[in-house]
């Protein structure tokens, strides 16, 4: 049977969104020597060399920039009369980093920054975050088999999740914020990170009795990237005549569409990505997907067409007949390492584009299709 979902995604983001919450940053800016706040230091978010935003320190040192998509920035804090720090953070969605920096002046270089609040386990809610480097390093690909890696979740002899007990059918799974039903596997490099949620779920997220998986993809970038990923195993399966055949195929690219001229939040001119899309994609063939390392009995081909001529025998009592199949002896039979009937073939698809309608807004659309027989 052929499975077929479609899935388009429209967002309008500003300061929050339904389901999937814009994460943040915030901090304070000290003098390393003398614990004074610093007024008015330059704190610049910077993704690919581009500034998406930026703040000046207030008269207490404070700052805060919201909001920020989940994803890995440079953050850059200067002033004049100290040494610019600069240094990567991971944003994650719905969260708001804390970072905390100590600058010295030009002369002296600091080794140490304090960087807090980046738990993956959140007090009054118990979940697991998987970030793309860790997805990336891991042996098992689709959003089922990350989520099953996650203490507390257990696979049914159906495959089916099942949360600290809880029915199957009691989980739910977003993507990007948004419910999902059927099939829910992405190709593994769209996914920005994978947050699987087993107790004290958020109010945001509904009636679920369960447990929830909730996935961000990643976003645009702005400049041009890709990679392609190739994964078989036919050279191999050819000796000893296995025949398992897993073969993957993966495409991912993405970049701006547009870009044009600004006045960025220091009121300095720069180059601002206005449109930029992702797109990512996985072709999956397996002849079967299940491989066991002892052989199967099957019966010869000859055998099983003489048995389709001839089902039935009289009887050597003279009464009635006798099954054929009644009289299959080991010499009819052969040993295979591949079930029949178990090759499928998957196509995964994934694809976004953001368009950015003003400094704290962006318009996104976004699509997924997957594809299984």
């Amino acid at each position: 049977m052929k499975k077929l979902l479609t899935c388009l995604v429209l967002g309008f983001s500003l300061m929050t969104s339904a389901q999937q919450l814009p994460g943040g940053l915030k901090g304070t800016v000290k003098d390393e020597v003398t614990k004074e706040s610093i007024p008015f230091a330059e704190v610049r978010v910077l993704l690919g060399g581009e500034l998406v935003a930026g703040v000046a320190t207030d008269f207490d040192g404070n700052y805060s920039i919201a909001p920020l998509d989940g994803g890995n920035y440079k953050i850059e804090i200067s002033n004049s009369s100290y040494a610019k720090r600069t240094f990567p953070v991971t944003i994650n969605p719905g969260k708001v980093k804390v970072l905390n920096v100590e600058m010295s002046i030009e002369e002296q270089v600091l080794d140490e920054i304090v960087l807090t609040d980046d738990k993956l386990i959140e007090e009054g809610k118990t979940s697991t975050i998987k970030k793309a480097e860790d997805i990336a390093n891991l042996p098992i690909r689709g959003t089922a088999g990350i989520a099953a890696l996650t203490p507390g979740v257990q696979v049914g002899d159906d495959g089916q999740l099942r949360f600290r007990g809880a029915r199957a059918g009691q989980n739910q799974t977003f993507i990007d914020g948004v419910k999902v039903r059927g099939d829910a596997n992405l190709p593994r490099e769209a996914i920005a990170q994978q947050e699987v949620i087993t107790g004290g779920l958020p109010a945001n997220y509904g009636d679920v009795t369960g447990g929830v998986i909730s996935t961000t993809t990643k976003n645009p970038l702005p400049y041009f990237f890709g990679g392609g990923e190739l994964i078989t195993s036919s050279p191999f399966d050819a000796i000893g005549d296995r025949g398992y055949h897993y073969n993957l195929a993966g495409l991912t690219i993405g970049g701006p569409i547009w870009k044009k001229q600004v006045t960025d939040a220091f009121g300095n001119p720069s180059e601002k990505t206005i449109i930029g899309f992702l797109f990512s994609g996985e072709f999956q063939f397996d002849n079967d997907g299940r491989p066991t390392i002892d052989p199967l009995n099957y019966l010869k081909e000859d055998v099983l067409e003489d048995l389709r001529k001839n089902p039935i025998r009289a009887s050597n009592v003279g009464l009635g007949t006798l099954s054929n199949a009644e009289f299959i002896t080991a010499s009819d039979l052969e040993q295979r390492y591949v079930r029949e009937n178990s090759a499928r073939n998957q196509v995964r698809l994934s694809g976004n584009a953001k368009i950015v309608t003003g400094q704290r807004s962006n318009f996104s659309i976004g699509g997924r299709f997957n594809y299984r027989n």
